[in-house]
């Protein structure tokens, strides 16, 4: 029923992981600030390199992460171009400003590439074209860590463009350089890591008055349950724990186990329910003589929801085999060797002060979003003339009570 929901999100948001992004046309050039600055003559005076610049300073900023962010080695000046835009547009945002102040004091450097990201289509939504795949990512053990931009974005989305830029910059990729050396072989599996950067994204979208998706919302609702959810959803966020379920995540990960099984068994019974749902539309239909144009939307919704059934039951056995190998290894002496250290470092100050960092986050997403510019959505978007899931649930409440269609 929230299909339609969810795809909105994914090609708006930033979805990540996340876990989503044809009109010919050059890359967007820099804003006028952004050309001031680098041709000399802007009226914001460039300090000197030693001196951490002010969150507020837009103009510094820009100056600063140029100097650390290196354009890949196959870049040309449209990518380039579009990269500097990137960065000037991004840093509109009060958190981002604050956020790169902390990239440049920690002297954090990133490389980025735009590529072909395998898998991307373009959905055409409010006639704007939205790229829905693999948004960008961010490979962390790299030297400096890289970052992957989906090509699309040369061209489309530019909104998206600027959420995932920051989600992958001024989250992973920052954090990936300030985390302890100590740490990292832990980094993995610190599910902290994914919502700071997902809280940063969704920051920058806010607060250049993007209207949030309903993943933003159901997060602001109850923020653990939605980081939860995305373990059962993609298989590289299986094995990521908080950091109170780092202190003993064996038991975690045989629930998580289960709940895997338990939905990969009822695929087949959801294949048959969007089967019989689609019976009792053709009843209504034939039967009843009602409008067989006003059960498009649902139709569409189930011919969404059967499509997905395939990847869903290999994205299901994929989370499966990732938590059968982590158990299997936390059995071995070896596992459990690393599952004390994962323990010790739960109780690290960098993971604390990073739990601190997200409920900030949190509270500011939260002030945004209740503040009265933004519209909290209600349920799936009525449109005239469409019936409804609700409304269909009880048009098979009364055939069946009073002429029994066979049940759903």
């Amino acid at each position: 029923m929230k299909l339609q929901k969810r795809l909105l999100f994914t090609a708006a948001a930033v979805l990540s992981c996340q876990l989503t992004r044809l009109m010919a046309g050059e890359p967007e050039a820099d804003s006028a600030e952004n050309s001031v600055i680098f041709d000399g003559a802007g009226k914001s005076e460039v300090k000197a390199p030693g001196v951490p610049p002010d969150k507020n300073d837009k103009a510094r900023l820009i100056v600063e992460l140029e100097r650390r962010i290196y354009p890949g080695a196959d870049m040309g000046p449209g990518e380039k171009s579009a990269l500097d835009s990137m960065i000037s547009k991004m840093l509109d945002s009060p958190t981002a400003r604050e956020t790169a102040a902390e990239f440049v004091k920690t002297d954090a450097k990133a490389q980025v590439f735009f590529k072909d990201t395998p898998g991307t289509v373009l959905m055409t939504i409010n006639g704007q074209k939205k790229i829905w795949g693999i948004l960008g990512y961010t490979q962390a053990s790299d030297t400096p860590p890289t970052i992957v931009m989906n090509k699309f974005f040369l061209q489309y989305d530019k909104e998206s463009e600027v959420v995932t830029f920051a989600h992958e910059l001024l989250g992973h990729t920052l954090e990936a350089q300030r985390m302890p050396a100590h740490l990292k072989p832990f980094r993995d599996f610190a599910m902290n890591d994914e919502e700071n950067a997902m809280l940063v994204g969704w920051l920058v979208s806010a607060e250049a008055g993007i209207e949030p998706a309903d993943m933003v919302w159901s997060y602001i609702k109850n923020p653990d349950e939605s980081v939860n959810a995305l373990r059962s959803r993609f298989p590289y966020f299986v094995q990521r724990l908080t950091r109170e379920e780092m202190k003993d995540p064996v038991p975690v990960y045989r629930k998580l186990l289960a709940d895997t099984e338990r939905q990969a068994g009822n695929l087949d019974s959801q294949v048959r329910q969007s089967e019989k749902w689609n019976k009792f539309i053709d009843h209504l239909v034939n039967a009843h003589e009602m409008e067989r144009n006003s059960f498009k939307i649902i139709r569409e919704d189930i011919k969404r929801q059967l499509a997905r059934i395939p990847d869903t039951r290999k994205n299901l056995a994929e989370i499966e085999a990732v938590l059968r190998r982590v158990l299997a290894r936390f059995s071995s002496d070896e596992g459990k060797e690393f599952m004390e250290g994962l323990a010790k470092a739960s109780e690290d100050g960098y993971f604390k002060r990073r739990d601190a960092r997200i409920k900030e986050f949190r509270e500011r997403l939260a002030g945004l979003l209740l503040s009265g510019k933004f519209k909290m959505p209600d349920s799936f978007p009525h449109s005239p003339g469409q019936f409804t899931w609700e409304q269909l649930q009880e048009l098979l409440k009364k055939e069946e009570t009073s002429c029994p269609f066979g049940g759903l």
